[in-house]
């Protein structure tokens, strides 16, 4: 094991070359060593905006601290923040490496396919998020809604 003094001259040398590309203009990205990916394809905005760009999370990532930082299982990519689309990105990688391992195919198709494009959409969302992107306003957010607003009345006799 390594000493506390170890540790942090080890944090400190990183430190030292992070600032070092970002005096040169270049881009330093900090990732913990947890993260096994460390990247991979990012979807386009194409891809994003189609009919299955914005996907649902399913279940949080083991990595993500719910406690701390909230749950968005149910949440679509695009109401998530970019941390936690990393991730969750990170994820979908691991487990596109694991179909791999395992030759599963879905329809013919490697499984790891799917997993990889889950993968490439949540690091597209994560960027448009970090370059300001904002979910457009809804007109009617909020608003309360009557049975006058869908053609109905109160004397209606189906309640539904």
């Amino acid at each position: 094991m390594a000493t506390t003094e170890q540790l942090l001259s080890q944090i400190l040398s990183e430190l030292k070359g992070i600032r070092a590309e970002l005096a040169k203009g270049g881009k330093a990205e900090a990732r913990s060593s947890s993260q096994v990916g460390g990247g991979g394809a990012v979807a386009g905005d194409r891809e994003l905006d189609s009919d299955y760009g914005d996907p649902a999370v399913r279940k949080d990532p083991k990595r993500w601290n719910v406690d701390v930082n909230g749950s968005y299982a149910g949440c679509n990519f695009s109401e998530c923040p970019p941390d936690y689309l990393d991730c969750l990105a990170d994820l979908f990688d691991w487990m596109g490496d694991k179909d791999d391992e395992d030759k599963k195919e879905y329809k013919g198709k490697p499984a790891s396919i799917y997993k990889r494009k889950d993968a490439a959409r949540a690091r597209g969302w994560a960027r448009r998020k970090r370059n300001g992107w904002q979910a457009p306003a809804s007109p009617n957010r909020g608003a309360v809604q009557r049975p006058e607003d869908y053609g109905g009345t109160d004397n209606d006799p189906l309640p539904f």
